[in-house]
């Protein structure tokens, strides 16, 4: 252990340097984002392709331009380099039976470190062929990153026949203190997560940041379960609203399902599941959750409306409106409370209506006027607490 010159210094006598490529690439790793060791985390920049190896009419690659850091160890620092164009790399003829895996990968070697030379290097290694293969190992390249995996069946003649799957697994990297980009949350659940530490999910449009176990002594920001949450971007948030098919008449005295009466026109759904007028929880958090209904005019008894959590029957409600006496005029509305619930995934919301007029009534049947009033709408606000 010892200090370091820092990059691109010079010695006394002009035109010559003092700084090591081992220094070199230390310095460059500062620059970079950790995983959970402290080393720099190694990748691919992302530019907006995440598909970076493609099938080709023959026993081929083809490896898009990219931009790759590589990392062996904490104190081997970082090599930042280049691939500048759309390369073409062969493979060899499929199996004539069972299945076999390539790998293409990116490799720079070091001369002090590998011997030979110190070239970047785009290649792919078969594995062997098998009806259960696998992947090859890459011992020889320590420090390698897998590019793809391709999965090739037998006796295709190129890597863009049907049954041939190229799956991506290059992992992408950033400078400090950027959001790390991931393709998936499988992906994302790959990274030896800590506290605080953030992505940016290119499938869900969300940044998210991993939450330790939530204690309210030793960490109060944390969440329960400790986990992925969003907490910017494309956050999870569902509309659903009547449609222009009539509903059927809501029954005199017991509550009723209202939007499983219609379609959904008019609204949206992001990160929630919609099923037949029912919103599905797909990521657990604290929601912010409010409903509405539009009743035909009718100027006896109340009207209520209640939205349920994993309840057809008001036995499940968490948000309500006061009763509602009917009126003679079309805006007839009853709206619930906006509360603020946690919800699991896989939690269901329906909004349910009840009214005593004793004698059956209809819903707005149009998608304009007193309709668009008639919704249940659901938000995501934040990770749960406890």
């Amino acid at each position: 252990m010892a200090e370091r010159h820092g990059t691109w210094v010079s010695q006394a006598t002009p035109g010559t340097g003092v700084t090591s490529p081992l220094e070199a690439r230390l310095a460059l790793a500062a620059q970079l984002v950790k995983d959970a060791t402290g080393k720099a985390r190694s990748g691919v920049f992302y530019d907006g392709t995440t598909n970076l190896v493609t099938g080709t009419s023959s026993m081929a690659y083809q490896i898009a331009r990219f931009a790759i850091a590589q990392s062996r160890s904490v104190m081997d620092g970082a090599i930042i380099w280049a691939n500048d164009g759309t390369v073409t790399k062969t493979t060899t003829a499929a199996p004539v039976s069972g299945w076999r895996k390539d790998i293409i990968y990116a490799f720079h070697r070091d001369f002090l470190t590998d011997g030979h030379n110190s070239d970047p290097v785009i290649g792919v290694k078969q594995g062997q062929f098998s009806n259960t293969p696998q992947i090859p190992s890459l011992s020889e390249y320590p420090g390698a990153i897998i590019l793809a995996i391709a999965t090739i069946p037998a006796d295709v003649t190129s890597t863009n026949d049907t049954g041939v799957i190229i799956t991506q697994t290059a992992p992408f990297t950033a400078m400090a203190g950027s959001l790390i980009p991931v393709r998936n949350a499988a992906e994302r659940n790959t990274i030896t997560a800590y506290q605080t530490l953030q992505v940016t999910n290119l499938h869900s449009g969300c940044t998210e940041q991993y939450f330790g176990p939530y204690d309210p002594v030793t960490n109060p920001t944390g969440a329960t379960p400790a986990g992925w949450y969003p907490v910017a971007g494309m956050l999870p948030h569902a509309v659903i609203r009547q449609g222009s098919t009539p509903s059927p008449l809501i029954p005199h005295g017991s509550m009723c399902p209202i939007l499983t009466y219609s379609t959904t026109a008019g609204g949206f759904a992001r990160g929630v599941t919609v099923d037949a007028g029912t919103l599905v929880i797909q990521t657990p958090g604290i929601y912010r959750v409010r409903g509405s209904i539009a009743w035909a005019v009718n100027n006896d008894g109340y009207r209520l409306a209640q939205i349920t959590k994993n309840s057809t029957n008001d036995s499940g409600w968490i948000a309500y409106s006061p009763a509602y006496p009917g009126t003679h005029t079309a805006n007839n509305v009853t709206e619930t409370q906006a509360a603020s619930v946690r919800l699991e995934t896989g939690d269901t919301l329906r909004l349910l209506g009840f009214q005593n007029s004793r004698t059956p009534i209809g819903l707005a049947p149009s998608t304009t006027g007193p309709a668009q009033a008639q919704f249940l709408e659901a938000e995501y606000l934040g990770p749960p607490k406890q």
